[in-house]
């Protein structure tokens, strides 16, 4: 599998959805079978994501957004924590407009929570964002585009990146295995996968 090369410098500002793994293979939503997001993309053990590079892109004093889905709640704070960054809030909770299956309730949020490691940046843009908001999901695992923007509005003069990125976006780098439209076999190895980065780049 072919990675897409790391910048060359640390940021003020790191934005993620990482690829989430689920032992469920597939779900039912009341009417039919649909597929996990391991048939999407390839996915990463927690074990793994702990061990992916995370230092190649953030800062000494950096701001992380961090998407997690509400099973990985617990995993997602230790994560960041694990990365060396403290937790700080829910900076966004995401109504989609639908309900996903589930083995509790149905689904119907998602959460992105803010980290930082440092202090707080003081050079600050918009402080009116609103951390609830509703919009109908789109394609699986497919972020709403404003909360990009509202991040950049909060913190306009930080450096950004986005990882696990799907596109190129103005006044952001990106990184990610789709940013230029590629699609990967999802049967490779995933644990091969997270070998490979920490290799090539340690």
């Amino acid at each position: 599998m072919e990675y897409p090369n790391l910048p060359s410098r640390p940021y003020d500002l790191v934005y993620m959805d990482p690829p989430w793994s689920y032992r469920a293979g597939h779900q039912f939503d009341g009417r039919k079978i649909t597929s996990a997001a391991s048939a999407h993309y390839p996915t990463l053990s927690h074990a793994d994501l702990k061990n992916f590079p995370i230092d190649k892109f953030a800062g000494k004093n950096c701001l992380l957004f961090m998407w997690v889905t509400n099973p990985h709640l617990r995993e997602g704070i230790l994560l960041g924590e694990h990365w060396g960054f403290d937790y700080g809030t829910v900076a966004f909770c995401w109504e989609k407009q639908r309900h996903n299956p589930g083995y509790w309730t149905m689904g119907g949020v998602e959460l992105c929570l803010g980290f930082k490691r440092g202090p707080f940046p003081k050079d600050r843009g918009a402080r009116n964002i609103r951390q609830f908001f509703s919009e109908k999901a789109s394609g699986h695992s497919v972020k709403p585009a404003r909360v990009r923007q509202w991040i950049h509005d909060m913190f306009p003069n930080q450096s950004k990146i986005e990882l696990f990125a799907r596109g190129r976006y103005p006044g952001w780098d990106t990184w990610g295995l789709e940013v230029d439209g590629r699609i990967y076999n999802p049967t490779q190895r995933i644990r091969a996968m997270n070998e490979e980065i920490v290799a090539a780049y340690a």
